[in-house]
């Protein structure tokens, strides 16, 4: 009798490791399963975020262009703003409008860390660009550029389709916005205002 007790005590001490050890081996191998679910959700986030240069997200590629004075300007002149980068035409009624907005965007954030850029697309001699920017008063850096240069650019910025077409660049090199059309100060400043001190 007193061996068919210990057997039973036995059995139940044995039942009773057996069931821990398996719940704990459970929960080891859930912790990993979670583990290595979280860490391919951050490899996914990562993968997303890594956008084409040109791109929201991506790198904004550099480029030279001459200014009005003819003077070679490029995107890296400005390293450590917050850019504007604006394509626009003198022939385009739409970008006409926005011009004022832009000028006094930058005249009222001319003491921060930012800078418009604005690469004019031609129609014409330069030198009707060069008397609309005069007769505008525009206070801030028009480029131009002509033929294979002027459309490398407009390709490395994922195609130009239209004008306007702006793209608000941090300070670290990465475009952040891209507005195709025509915005107002407050559309832009709203914006601008989360990357500039």
């Amino acid at each position: 009798m007193k061996s068919v007790k210990k057997l039973i005590s036995f059995i139940g001490i044995f039942s009773l490791v057996f069931v821990i050890l398996a719940c704990g081996n459970k929960k080891s191998s859930e912790q990993k399963v979670q583990k290595q679910s979280n860490k391919s959700k951050v490899e996914q986030a990562q993968t997303e975020s890594a956008a084409a240069p040109g791109e929201m997200g991506g790198k904004a590629p550099n480029f030279q262009l001459n200014n009005l004075q003819e003077k070679q300007v490029e995107l890296k002149d400005f390293k450590g703003e917050v850019v504007l980068l604006n394509f626009w035409g003198i022939w385009c009624p739409p970008c006409k409008k926005e011009i004022p907005e832009l000028i006094e965007i930058q005249k009222e954030n001319k003491a921060k860390e930012f800078s418009i850029v604005s690469i004019a697309l031609p129609r014409g001699p330069v030198s009707g660009i060069k008397d609309f920017v005069q007769k505008n008063n525009i206070n801030y850096p028009v480029l131009v550029g002509q033929g294979k240069a002027l459309k490398s650019i407009m390709e490395k910025y994922g195609g130009i389709r239209g004008v306007p077409t702006t793209f608000l660049i941090d300070n670290k090199g990465v475009i952040q916005h891209k507005w195709v059309g025509p915005r107002s100060k407050e559309q832009f400043m709203q914006e601008i205002n989360k990357l500039i001190k």
